[in-house]
């Protein structure tokens, strides 16, 4: 992150996905904000409604920061991540705030 260099952002994205490094998806995710996320929406998203507190709000903060919107061919899919995490009886504020960022009617 120090660094800048954007050519660590698929090392980073490759680390956050490592079973291994669940519990410092925190940390990877903020390094990853100090870069350009475009294109990355359908991953963070994920990462948004599938982590711990703090890799969520950093998913969040990069959606909300860099105005990340899904586009049309992503929106199915993060319904279906939508659903499983209403399905497992998820943070209903985590739920309204991932449906608010998917259908553009963001706070």
């Amino acid at each position: 992150m120090g660094i800048g260099n954007p050519a660590a952002v698929p090392f980073l994205i490759e680390a956050i996905e490592k079973p291994e490094n669940r519990n410092y998806r925190g940390t990877l995710i903020y390094a990853l904000s100090a870069f350009n996320c475009a294109g990355l929406f359908s991953q963070l998203f994920a990462w948004a409604a599938e982590s711990g507190y703090e890799a969520t709000v950093g998913a969040l903060s990069i959606i909300e920061e860099q105005a990340l919107l899904p586009c049309p061919a992503e929106v199915p899919g993060c319904e279906v991540i939508l659903s499983k995490l209403q399905a497992q009886g998820g943070d209903l504020e985590l739920i309204q705030e991932l449906q608010a960022i998917l259908h553009g009617t963001m706070r």
